[in-house]
């Protein structure tokens, strides 16, 4: 419905029908965030197939770099 169409307030009436009325209940469970991490779904599993490289890249792209800056470790001999 279009709003110029709308001419009066919205207005309540009885039902045709006397049908009984069922009330339903729905009970959703928030976890904190830690737990929703590690919660196997779809999206986390995606973001962690992003994540996980990425943090390996951020880490291992500068050690390996350094590595080869400055050559293999010297090891001191036991006395």
């Amino acid at each position: 419905m279009r709003p110029e169409e709308v001419t009066t307030d919205k207005t309540f009436i009885r039902a045709g029908a006397d049908t009984t009325y069922r009330r339903q209940e729905v009970v959703e469970a928030d976890y904190p965030w830690y737990v929703r991490i590690f919660v196997p779904s779809a999206g986390t599993f995606a973001s962690w197939l992003v994540a996980l490289p990425f943090s390996a890249a951020l880490i291992g792209v500068p050690a390996t770099a350094l590595r080869l800056i400055l050559g293999p470790r010297r090891r001191s001999r036991p006395r």
